[in-house]
C-alpha cells in the first residue's frame, strides 16, 4: 500500500511526522511513537536501504526535522520477501524526491496553539546544492508554557470512615532547541552517500502546587 505525498498538498507546509499520521496502518501515539498495524516490530527503509536512524526512539526527531515536500511516497509492506530481514514482520518504505537544481533553498515553518498558556514551534530547513554535493541544515525549537489541574478524592474505611480530598496543580516552562547539520553526494541515480551531525536541549522548569484536606466522618449509633 502505497500513499502519495505529491497528491497531498498539506505535505508543502507540514515536516514527515505529520504525514506519517495520515499512513493506512500506521499510528502515531501522543508522545510520537509509531506503529504499524499496533505493533512496534517493523523496519523503515530510506531509497531502498535500512535505516538504523529511523528506528526506535530516534524515529520520530528525524521525521520531524525532514520536510514532508522532499518525500515522493510512503510504502508499508505487511508481508515482505525474503530480501528483507526475517525477523522483521513489516517494512516502511521512504521513498524521496531527486534533488534538482543548484543554489540555496529552504522553508521556514511556524505552528502556535494556546491551550490555557501559549506555545510554539519554530522550524528552518535551508540547503546548498552543487552538482551531486548537498550541504543542509535543520533547525527546531519548541517552546512555551503547559498546565495540569488534577483532584483526587480518597475514601479510606475502618472504625472511622476518612474522606481526603486531595487538589494538584501542575506548571511547567518548556524549551527545546534541536538541531542536524550534515551533507549528502549523489554519486549516481542508484548511489549516494552522505552524513549528518543530530543533537539536541530540553530546559524544563516545572512548578507544582498540592493541597490536602481531610475530615473523618462519624457514625453514632443508638
Amino acid at each position: 500500500m502505497t500513499y502519495s505525498l505529491e497528491d497531498d498538498p498539506e505535505a508543502k507546509t507540514s515536516n514527515a511526522l505529520e504525514m506519517f499520521r495520515k499512513v493506512p496502518m500506521v499510528t502515531v501515539d501522543g508522545e510520537d511513537k509509531i506503529q504499524l498495524k499496533g505493533s512496534s516490530n517493523y523496519k523503515i527503509y530510506m531509497n531502498g536501504k535500512p535505516s538504523n536512524l529511523l528506528s526506535g526512539d530516534n524515529a520520530s526527531d528525524v521525521l520531524k526535522s525532514m520536510p514532508a515536500s522532499s518525500i515522493k511516497n510512503i510504502e508499508v509492506i505487511t508481508d515482505p520477501g525474503s530480501k528483507y530481514d526475517a525477523s522483521v514482520k513489516s517494512v516502511i518504505r521512504i521513498r524521496t524526491k531527486l534533488p534538482q537544481g543548484d543554489g540555496f533553498s529552504g522553508t521556514l515553518r511556524a505552528q502556535n496553539g494556546f491551550r490555557h498558556y501559549f506555545s510554539s514551534m519554530e522550524q528552518a530547513n535551508l540547503k546548498y546544492r552543487t552538482g551531486g554535493l548537498e550541504l543542509f541544515t535543520n533547525l527546531n525549537y519548541y517552546g512555551g508554557k503547559f498546565y495540569s489541574h488534577e483532584n483526587t478524592n480518597m475514601e479510606t474505611q475502618g472504625s472511622t470512615t476518612w474522606l481526603q480530598n486531595i487538589e494538584s496543580i501542575n506548571r511547567m516552562r518548556n524549551n527545546e532547541f534541536f538541531g542536524k547539520f550534515g551533507l549528502s553526494w549523489m554519486i549516481s541515480e542508484r548511489h549516494s552517500i552522505g552524513a549528518y551531525y543530530m543533537n539536541g536541549v530540553g530546559l524544563q522548569k516545572p512548578h507544582s502546587d498540592y493541597s490536602s484536606i481531610s475530615y473523618a466522618v462519624f457514625c453514632l449509633k443508638k
